[in-house]
């Protein structure tokens, strides 16, 4: 506590002053500032990785996505050569039929024909 004289009296009057604040060396303040740093750095580089992740897990579903794509495309086009293999064979065993009528119906006109002439 200090005392001083108060100008228009002759009394001691005493000033207060604060109590001393703690004075922190600059190691410590360095030290505060650099913890502090580090943390925020490390949580930066934590956001960066988990956009990171998450940016890869939506590119590996678009991935599956365009390979169940793939998958059901090849698959139609599977689908549609059986099914014009199926045509074609029906088709080639329908000439097939008409072909073996159209024989047995000539080679039955043809005999019955000679049949005739030789009457």
């Amino acid at each position: 506590m200090q005392l001083t004289t108060a100008p228009t009296s002759q009394s001691f009057t005493p000033v207060r002053t604060p109590p001393a604040k703690w004075s922190r060396s600059s190691e410590e303040v360095f030290i505060q500032h650099s913890t502090k740093f580090v943390e925020l750095e490390v949580k930066a580089r934590l956001d960066q990785l988990k956009e990171f992740h998450n940016f890869k897990l939506k590119q590996e579903a678009e991935l599956y996505d365009l390979k169940m794509e793939v998958k059901k495309a090849l698959l139609k086009d599977a689908v549609l050569t059986v099914e014009l293999k199926e045509k074609q064979l029906a088709d080639m065993n329908s000439m097939e039929v008409t072909w073996c009528y159209r024989k047995v119906s000539c080679e039955l006109s043809v005999s019955t024909t000679e049949a005739k002439t030789e009457v």
